[in-house]
């Protein structure tokens, strides 16, 4: 990770920390055994806020379900088992990071398309913009 030791954020430790490893989670039960699954921490003095990247080699999202990852309840079958979850894990990551008056934003990504991973297959890029002080 590249951050200066100064940079910090204001922020709720303990949801983030839900909220990441929630993220973490479903990167690994999407991804392949040997897929890679990567975060990247990226600051932006000039915003006054950082961006945090979560990337894994799984499937892609498909397109009708990209608009309803976040929704409460909604869930795509693991590929390994073909399990649904209960479907409200990115629903309260996206309380989480609304709360810290965050985004948060999901696509699809080609292989060999992230500057910050050397070669990747496709995957799935979660994307959270945080501001360094919140009101």
């Amino acid at each position: 990770m590249d951050l200066p030791t100064h940079y910090s954020i204001d922020a709720d430790v303990f949801w983030l920390k839900q909220a990441f490893n929630n993220l973490l989670d479903n990167a690994r039960d999407f991804c392949p055994a040997q897929g890679k699954i990567a975060v990247q921490l990226k600051p932006n003095a000039l915003h006054e806020n950082v961006e945090i990247l979560f990337f894994n080699e799984g499937e892609a999202i498909p397109d009708y379900a990209l608009a309803r990852v976040f929704e409460t309840y909604f869930s795509l079958p693991r590929p390994h088992n073909q399990q649904r979850s209960t479907g409200i894990g990115l629903s309260i990551v996206q309380q989480i990071i609304q709360q810290h008056q965050g985004q948060i934003s999901i696509q699809n990504m080609p292989a060999n398309s992230l500057n910050f991973l050397a070669n990747h297959g496709a995957g799935v890029l979660i994307r959270i913009t945080l501001h360094s002080n919140f009101t």
